[in-house]
C-alpha cells in the first residue's frame, strides 16, 4: 500500500473519531443528532438484522455485508461487546450508546467498569472501497475470531462472532427462546419508574 493510501485512510478514521467524539458529547448533555445539526443526511438509521458467514483475508479485513455498507459511510467503530463477540455499530449509534454509558455516575463503580469495559476496547475505523474493515487485533483475540467470523445483526449494531462461538450461543437461544420472549413481554408492560417533574408532583 501506498503512503498516500495510508494517509488518507488516517485522515479518514481521524474524521470518524472526530465525528463520534462530537456525537457522543452531544448525546452525553442530552442533545439528539438532528437539535446538534450533525447527522449525516448519507447516514441512515437501520435496523440490522440477518446473519452471515464471512472471510478474513490474510490483513485481517472482514467484508460488511453489502445492503448495510451505506449506515457506514460516517465511520464504523468497532467494540469488545458483553458476550465474547464484536459489536460494529454506526458512529451515530455509538454516540448513543456512549450517552448511555457516562449516565451512570462516576461514583457508582460498576458505571466506571461498564465504562472502561466498552471505550478501552472501541475503534473508530472506516470502511474502504471494497466494503471491509480492518479488525483490530486485539479484538480478533478477544472474539476467539481466525479466519471466518458470523456476522449477524442484533438491531442496533451488527455483530462479528467466531463460527463455533456463534453455534453454541444459536443453540442456547434455541432452547430458552420461550422464556426470553416470556421475561421480555413482562419489562414491556411494567410501568417505567417516574422521571423528572412527573417524581416530583
Amino acid at each position: 500500500m501506498s503512503k498516500s493510501t495510508n494517509g488518507l485512510n488516517g485522515l479518514a478514521s481521524l474524521s470518524a473519531l472526530d465525528s463520534f467524539q462530537a456525537q457522543a458529547y452531544d448525546a452525553a448533555n442530552g442533545l439528539t443528532a438532528s437539535t446538534a445539526g450533525r447527522q449525516s443526511a448519507t447516514l441512515p438509521r437501520v435496523i440490522f438484522s440477518g446473519e452471515f458467514l464471512q472471510a478474513l483475508d490474510q490483513q485481517g479485513r472482514v467484508a460488511i455485508p453489502g445492503r448495510f455498507r451505506a449506515a457506514f459511510l460516517d465511520g464504523i467503530i468497532l467494540a469488545r461487546s458483553y458476550d465474547r463477540c464484536i459489536a460494529a455499530y454506526t458512529v451515530t449509534e455509538f454516540a448513543v450508546l456512549a450517552g448511555e454509558i457516562t449516565s451512570h455516575p462516576v461514583t457508582r463503580a460498576d458505571g466506571r467498569l461498564l465504562a472502561r469495559l466498552t471505550f478501552s476496547g472501541a475503534h473508530p475505523l472506516v470502511v474502504d472501497r471494497g466494503g471491509r474493515v480492518q479488525v483490530p487485533p486485539e479484538l480478533r483475540r478477544y472474539a476467539r475470531v481466525l479466519d471466518e467470523v458470523v456476522v449477524v445483526g442484533a438491531g442496533r449494531c451488527l455483530e462479528m462472532w467466531a463460527p463455533e462461538v456463534w453455534a453454541e450461543m444459536r443453540e442456547d437461544m434455541a432452547d430458552a427462546a420461550a422464556d426470553i420472549a416470556e421475561q421480555a413481554g413482562k419489562e414491556l408492560k411494567e410501568p417505567r419508574p417516574p422521571r423528572g417533574r412527573e417524581a416530583r408532583r
